[in-house]
């Protein structure tokens, strides 16, 4: 294998969660082929999903993915209610993914995130979710 071919960026790396997503534990399989069946659908090449540790609040192997995405396209989430327990720390690592000229996608919910303002706009979708979610909850 030649040295350009080691460092051409290609590819979408997937990235799942061993812990609950919004109250439903989602089995890894279920997760990956949602993402799967998005990357074909986008004609992305899908390279294997990073999976989340299962401590409360971690991101460990979501840091870890910031450094990767110099060799890829960008990231496929299952789903943006991943972030939902430490929205402050997972919005600056979509920021440094962004700054790193990459995409991000959410294959459960088809949403994707290019810039900043696309975070922002992320951000308040999630911040709407809370509320009518803790609403709903509360009545």
């Amino acid at each position: 294998m030649s040295i350009q071919k080691l460092n051409k960026v290609e590819g979408y790396r997937g990235y799942i969660f061993t812990r609950k997503i919004n109250g439903n534990f989602i089995p890894h399989r279920v997760q990956n082929l949602v993402i799967k069946d998005f990357a074909k659908r986008k004609n992305f090449f899908f390279k294997l999903s990073l999976t989340e540790y299962v401590m409360e609040g971690s991101y460990l192997t979501l840091g870890a993915l910031v450094k990767e995405t110099k060799k890829l396209e960008g990231v496929i989430f299952y789903s943006y209610e991943m972030i939902f327990d430490n929205v402050a720390y997972c919005e600056d690592i979509l920021l440094k993914i962004v700054k790193n000229k990459k995409s991000i996608h959410f294959a459960l919910e088809e949403f994707h995130v290019k810039n900043k303002t696309d975070i922002k706009n992320l951000l308040k979708i999630i911040q709407i979710k809370k509320n009518s979610t803790n609403f709903v909850e509360n009545n």
